[in-house]
């Protein structure tokens, strides 16, 4: 039998810390020690301790936070689960449009999925490599990302700038992907085509960032909750005294700029989120006993002349009926209409969903969004074959956050 102290150092400490996850020492859920406190304890350098924590997240014992540290997994793997999690895996993760930048350099809402699924692999985003397989570093048509001493690999896909119909199919499976994650694809026909594919090839794939009854009775799919934060921040804006707090929901990309209408999308496709985001909204109001008449609801493009217009024809309201707050779609929504009335000498606390900052808003993960994704596909790959029982198709969700600023104001 080799013992602790026969294994190489790095090796050594990898099992230590595996048992005493195992043994219940580190209990599910709680943070490890911190990246100073561990190559203390073990004498080594950081490089040594940041290979350990790479060997452990891949074995899925933990998961790395941004900005909160390394935490043990609430759910530990079996022994048969950690061993296939050491497999070579490729992911391909499908994007509508061309790839950005901002995504293979896991910057913003994309670059946040990737990291999510990087990190669930057990790559940092910081030691990753960056292959542009075609296209250049302004529009690659596919990325490939890898981290030496780590088996798997990440494909990133995004359509052709001489194209408006999505990443060519033949083209993703010719990767020969053990798994796909299309990302924030909202065209139902195209991605029936896809899970036809994927059905042929026998690749499962999850919908990321949509969900519809019809596709989710075919695959699993993570998307955003947004109740949670959209609930708490109404109940926050009527604890400050705020009565009168309207809703800006948004339309959706498809629809042609230049209208907006009160309680009315006659004239434009309304975001299907936005509909559970107004939903929560009109539920915090109605636990507190205020009415919500149409005429607080309201839908727009977030084009900064639609924007303009809608604040001017609020702020022109009497003022017993002009809002004293608006929850809104998404953040730069908010800050264009609370821009708006200030430059009328008018105060408007506005909110909606944005990446964190200083300011008043409602966040979500995208990394947490990327890690559920890998995390369903992971598990599907471990299913049983066809001919025995396989679990129900699943909608996961990552729910939105109400985040304050220091200064506890939203105006």
């Amino acid at each position: 039998m080799v013992t602790e102290q026969a294994l190489p150092k790095f090796a050594a400490i990898t099992e230590t810390l595996r048992r005493r996850i195992l043994e219940g020492v580190y209990a599910p859920g709680s943070r490890l020690p911190s990246s100073n406190d561990l190559p203390a304890e073990f004498g080594v350098g950081k490089q040594t301790i940041v290979r350990v924590l790479s060997d452990l997240s891949r074995e899925g014992l933990i998961v790395s936070r941004q900005g909160r540290g390394t935490f043990v997994a609430t759910v530990l793997p079996t022994s048969n689960d950690r061993e296939a999690k050491t497999k070579a895996l490729t992911i391909a993760v499908i994007f509508r449009r061309t790839l950005s930048p901002e995504a293979y350099q896991m910057r913003g809402w994309f670059g946040g999925v990737v990291a999510g699924v990087l990190n669930y692999l057990g790559m940092s985003p910081a030691q990753v490599q960056t292959s542009i397989e075609s296209g250049d570093r302004n529009a690659p048509g596919r990325v490939r990302l890898g981290q030496p001493g780590i088996p798997h690999r990440v494909e990133l896909l995004g359509e052709p700038p001489s194209l408006d119909t999505g990443v060519p199919i033949p083209e993703i499976f010719a990767l020969r992907p053990d798994a796909i994650l299309p990302v924030s694809i909202f065209d139902d026909a195209y991605l029936q085509r896809l899970l036809d594919a994927a059905d042929v090839h026998g690749v499962p794939a999850v919908l990321v960032d949509y969900w519809t009854r019809r596709l989710g009775a075919r695959t699993d799919c993570v998307v955003v909750d947004n109740h949670p934060g959209y609930h708490a921040a109404t109940e926050d804006l009527l604890g400050r005294g705020l009565a009168r707090i309207h809703f800006v929901g948004a339309y959706s990309a498809s629809h042609t700029p230049g209208h907006f209408r009160d309680g009315n999308t006659r004239h434009g496709r309304v975001d299907p989120d936005s509909y559970l985001r107004m939903a929560a909204w009109r539920q915090a109001l109605d636990e507190a006993g205020v009415e919500a008449p149409a005429s607080w609801s309201h839908f727009s493009t977030s084009m900064p002349a639609d924007l303009d217009r809608l604040a001017e024809r609020l702020w022109s309201l009497p003022a017993e009926e002009r809002p004293q707050a608006v929850v809104c779609h998404n953040m730069p929504m908010a800050e264009r209409l609370r821009e708006g009335f200030a430059r009328r000498g008018t105060s408007l606390a506005a909110v909606g969903v944005g990446e964190p900052g200083s300011g008043a808003r409602l966040t979500v993960s995208a990394e947490d969004i990327g890690r559920t994704a890998a995390d369903l596909a992971r598990q599907r790959l471990r299913e049983p074959q066809a001919d025995q029982p396989r679990r129900p198709f699943v909608k996961a969700a990552v729910p939105t956050l109400f985040q304050l600023p220091s200064g506890g104001t939203l105006s």
